[in-house]
């Protein structure tokens, strides 16, 4: 008896289904295969805090090879490496990613070295390392009550850059500034509520290092190609940029005195400002108007200040930035170690000098 004929359609459509499986099969094997390679490079979890909202997951470990290539260990509240003596006084440490540095490991994240160095004399306050990507003015000013309650810190020092004051400090999408009739005042904006898509995207990037390095990258992705000026518009984008200098920018919209006011007061003035300005080998004495305003002003109101431009000729001197790594570009992006070395010695000389236990 002669077998059954197939017709045409019937064996191209089974073909296509044996391709297709094919191609399935390949793929899971090619992200299971990225899956692996990629957890020890880029692995982290989050949580969420009722108090400070989304941080670092307590106990958990972080692998940051994107930029730099760092391990680092979290603690509760969002704390990296807390110190196992809570009897101890204890210096908070607030900034944003910067001060997180997950491009460095634990031991040489500058708050590390800085309780290192003030404990070489006498027994000392333990450093707490509360750094968080995203970070501005506003975030220090209304979690202060919640990191008071907390740690009780004798001290506070907050991180700061240029981006930290005025227009990140006034974002409307997340922890703000704004204007009210007697001055200003901070809105805390809840975190978004998720809903069933973003919490499966959620729990996905928790579970698995491909997806979350996926996100990672679009993000930067998309904020280098914000930067960029429009295709066949350079002129025209040139044209619109803000005008630069003091004048312009001490003049713009944002109230900067009443913002730093509202910081030293949040803490009842026990805090020091750490500013981490960007360097121009080519000037490295010079300073940004924002630079230049912060530290007139803390001066005149007697706040202690602390800033890395202070490092910077010793280390140009030996052909080296505190920013930037090996696996991205000199003078770019986050602190590298010898950032962090420099800005403990210089923190820890300005807490030794306040007198801080």
């Amino acid at each position: 008896m002669a077998p059954p004929e197939t017709s045409p359609s019937g064996s191209t459509a089974a073909s296509l289904a044996r391709a297709v499986a094919r191609w399935g099969v390949a793929g899971a094997l090619a992200a299971l295969t990225f899956e692996l390679v990629l957890r020890p490079i880029y692995s982290i979890h989050m949580a969420s805090d009722p108090e400070l909202g989304a941080i670092v997951a307590p106990g958990s470990t972080v692998r940051w090879g994107i930029e730099g290539w760092g391990t680092s260990r979290w603690a509760a509240r969002g704390i990296r490496v807390e110190a196992a003596d809570p009897s101890r006084p204890s210096v908070l440490v607030l900034g944003d990613s910067q001060t997180e540095s997950l491009m460095v490991d634990d031991a040489e994240v500058f708050t590390t070295l800085a309780e290192r160095r003030l404990q070489k004399a006498k027994p000392a306050a333990r450093v707490l390392n509360a750094g968080k990507s995203s970070h501005s003015v506003a975030d220090y000013v209304a979690l202060a009550p919640r990191y008071q309650a907390a740690f009780a810190p004798k001290w506070v020092v907050v991180q700061v850059r240029d981006s930290d004051f005025g227009s990140d400090a006034f974002h409307e999408n997340k922890r703000h500034f704004e204007r009210t009739a007697s001055g200003v005042a901070v809105v805390d904006v809840p975190e978004p509520t998720r809903g069933r898509l973003g919490s499966l995207a959620w729990a996905a990037r928790q579970r698995s290092s491909l997806f979350g390095y996926s996100v990672v990258r679009f993000g930067k992705f998309r904020a280098a190609a914000a930067q960029d000026a429009p295709l066949f518009h350079a002129s025209q984008a040139k044209h619109d940029e803000a005008p630069t200098g003091e004048a312009a920018e001490l003049a713009s919209e944002f109230p900067l005195d009443a913002e730093l006011d509202l910081l030293v007061k949040a803490w009842d003035g026990r805090v020091t400002i750490l500013y981490l300005p960007e360097l121009d080998p080519k000037h490295p004495d010079r300073v940004s108007s924002i630079g230049g305003w912060l530290a007139a002003r803390c001066r005149s109101q007697g706040v202690s200040f602390v800033t890395l431009a202070d490092a910077f000729g010793g280390m140009l001197a030996r052909g080296r930035s505190p920013y930037g790594f090996a696996n991205t570009h000199f003078n770019e992006g986050h602190m590298n170690a010898e950032g962090q070395a420099a800005t403990a010695d210089l923190l820890a000389a300005e807490l030794e000098r306040l007198g801080v236990p």
